[in-house]
């Protein structure tokens, strides 16, 4: 696998299943907007699932690193990536179909008033070992 959009191909092939294959440690990173549990990694390919908190407006930022698909679970909200109000169903199985490309660079943010959830499909980019989005996230502001 090269590409992000086959990886995410390989890792939703099986309709409903979650493939779980987490680091030993350092697999759970809590900020004060969100959480995030890595569930599967093998460079530079990683998924994680992000869980929203409640009535936390995400600033906004972008990944200069990381390309991804991601994938809503549960819950509402506004996103906003690169300029466009994006939304997508949560209903249904996760499929490739369903995603919101946030490409590197991208300026995106939100909230969600009761919360939510989705998978992140990554690929890291300029020899970066996968870690936190966190880590590798860069306030908005300090593009201009």
């Amino acid at each position: 696998m090269k590409t992000l959009k086959s990886f995410a191909e390989w890792y939703l092939k099986d309709e409903g299943r979650i493939l779980v294959s987490s680091p030993p440690e350092n697999a759970i990173c809590v900020t004060q907007w969100f959480s995030e549990l890595i569930l599967y990694r093998s460079c530079p390919f990683q998924v994680t699932l992000v869980i929203l908190f409640p009535m936390k407006k995400i600033p906004p930022h972008y990944h200069p690193n990381v390309d991804a698909y991601n994938i809503n679970i549960t819950g509402n909200g506004e996103s906003i990536v690169g300029g466009r109000f994006v939304t997508k169903v949560i209903e249904g199985p996760l499929t490739l179909e369903r995603r919101i490309p946030v490409l590197a660079g991208a300026i995106h943010y939100g909230m969600s008033p009761e919360g939510a959830s989705f998978l992140s499909i990554q690929k890291w980019k300029n020899h970066i070992i996968p870690g936190f989005l966190n880590d590798d996230w860069i306030d908005a502001e300090e593009r201009s």
